[in-house]
């Protein structure tokens, strides 16, 4: 469900509960409608499962902060859209958040030093990027390529975080608008910053929108999903260097890559 909305109406945890009886119908209730006793378990479990993703007294104060509101100059067609803040504002957050001077600059200032040895396992896909390149401006294409596709190296998957098509999870997403992955490496084009289907902000490039993303788990406070987790781990503890009381100790995986890269 998660994977479709962290906020389920009435009507769809109804729909879920019909299919789970229809699929397997010795779990029907004994009385009443047969599936009101999984409709009312489905709902107690996603709210508890869905508590730590989000603390709601923290996005509230964000809305007030950046004005979470429809705009009155948008087309009609875009005035479901909400803007929650843009990417300067979110990122000053993160600072304000964890006393960091300029988390942007700190992203060159620390990953640039081992920048060489993220690529070199992502050799194949980087040189059929690059042979396809029409940038002048290699180091700039390198930096945005090894963030990118970070993920690879942890064996998570790079759609989690950079997509093409409409986020499939709930969770920060960068989809690109006017490019695929491949040629997002070697020119600017437009990114939007996506959580559980609303727009967070428009970033003017890949690699803004990617670094926003990673802010947006800090800002609006959100629980690292597993399916990312080593990567936001790394980024978190080795970029801006974040680490709070009652973190849990670095998985294997991530010290196995720490050792690789430092």
């Amino acid at each position: 469900m998660a994977q479709y909305t962290m906020y389920p109406t009435n009507s769809e945890y109804m729909k879920v509960a019909k299919a789970l009886i229809f699929r397997y119908p010795f779990l029907k209730d004994m009385e009443g409608n047969g599936y009101n006793t999984w409709h009312m378990s489905l709902k107690r479990r996603f709210k508890a499962e869905r508590t730590p993703l989000v603390h709601h007294e923290v996005v509230r104060n964000m809305k007030q902060r950046f004005g979470h509101h429809r705009s009155p100059q948008a087309p009609e067609k875009n005035q479901g859209s909400i803007r929650t803040s843009t990417p300067a504002g979110l990122c000053e957050e993160m600072n304000r958040i964890h006393n960091i001077e300029n988390l942007q600059h700190r992203f060159r200032e620390e990953f640039l030093p081992i920048l060489p040895k993220v690529l070199a396992p992502l050799e194949k896909i980087y040189l059929q990027a690059g042979e396809e390149s029409l940038s002048e401006d290699l180091p700039a294409m390198d930096f945005k390529t090894g963030l990118v596709l970070l993920p690879i190296i942890f064996k998570e998957k790079v759609e989690h975080r950079v997509t093409v098509e409409e986020p499939g999870a709930p969770y920060p997403t960068t989809q690109l608008t006017h490019s695929d992955c491949k040629s997002a490496f070697t020119r600017r084009g437009p990114s939007v910053v996506q959580t559980d289907g609303f727009e967070l902000c428009r970033a003017s490039d890949l690699e803004e929108g990617v670094i926003v993303a990673f802010c947006a788990y800090s800002v609006f406070n959100m629980a690292d999903p597993p399916n990312r987790k080593n990567t936001l781990t790394f980024v978190q503890r080795c970029i801006p260097n974040i680490s709070e009381e009652g973190d849990k100790p670095l998985s294997t995986t991530v010290i196995r890559i720490l050792n690789q890269l430092y």
